[in-house]
């Protein structure tokens, strides 16, 4: 670990302590020559320059509030909620997404409930804003038209039940909103999934389409067009958690 205090570009002063990769060098472990530039979650390179550490704050997009959709209840997993099966360290799901959201670069989370709303809600972390979907056993479509109803930002979307997409493939895909009328998200060699990002020009129009379990799927494809992708296979895994067997890989 280490402390640091150090000047950023544009006049940043800060101090806290790091935990740098590989070996440190003697006395504060930053090489001399070196920056300290911290990554997505956390993580810290070291990059050669002279005379100075500079920390690098992550992107953060306060126009952009992440989205998860947790509504839903698992029908092959004995009818419990997705949003609360614990991982082998202990936490939920809807934790492990709302972390992700967040240390990908979305401060402000909302979070989508239905099945055992009061119990889901009650495991959010603090901060988040829930969001209640009444008519959630319609299906993903209709958690996300309650989602995206609640909001007055764009969204950047993900889906409960992919604890594999962490925070690294968020801050790719929020990489690439530039203004209101940004869609975009994560494609898995070449195949897209999420997250993804609805522009809050497109808010309205992504909900009026939603339905079934298909969400914004459709209204996606009508705009392929200006669609933005970016590939996020390197650091994610898109599999979904849909039986106790998908589930035992996590648990464990």
């Amino acid at each position: 670990m280490l402390p640091l205090r150090t000047r950023a570009k544009g006049g940043y002063q800060g101090s806290g302590t790091y935990r740098i990769p590989g070996r440190s060098g003697a006395g504060s472990g930053v090489p001399a020559g070196c920056v300290l530039s911290l990554g997505v979650a956390g993580r810290a390179r070291l990059h050669v320059r002279k005379k100075r550490a500079l920390i690098v704050p992550m992107r953060s997009d306060q126009d952009v509030t992440g989205l998860v959709l947790a509504a839903g209840t698992g029908r092959r997993l004995d009818g419990r909620p997705k949003a609360l099966l614990r991982l082998a360290d202990g936490t939920t799901l809807v934790e492990r997404a709302v972390a992700a959201l967040r240390d990908g670069g979305c401060p402000d989370v909302a979070v989508v409930v239905g099945a055992q709303a009061d119990a889901v809600a009650d495991v959010c972390p603090p901060g988040v804003r829930v969001v209640r979907a009444a008519d959630w056993a319609e299906g993903m479509g209709a958690s996300l038209r309650a989602g995206l109803g609640a909001l007055d930002s764009a969204a950047l979307v993900l889906l409960v039940d992919m604890p594999g997409v962490g925070a690294e493939a968020v801050h790719r895909v929020l990489s690439l909103h530039t203004g209101p009328g940004t869609l975009a998200a994560a494609t898995y060699d070449g195949r897209r999934g999420h997250p993804v990002l609805i522009g809050a020009d497109h808010r309205e129009a992504a909900a009026a389409s939603a339905h079934g379990d298909v969400g914004a799927r459709a209204y996606l494809a009508e705009h392929a067009a200006i669609l933005r992708l970016v590939e996020c296979g390197d650091v994610a895994e898109p599999d979904d958690i849909d039986t106790l067997g998908d589930w035992s890989r996590w648990a464990r």
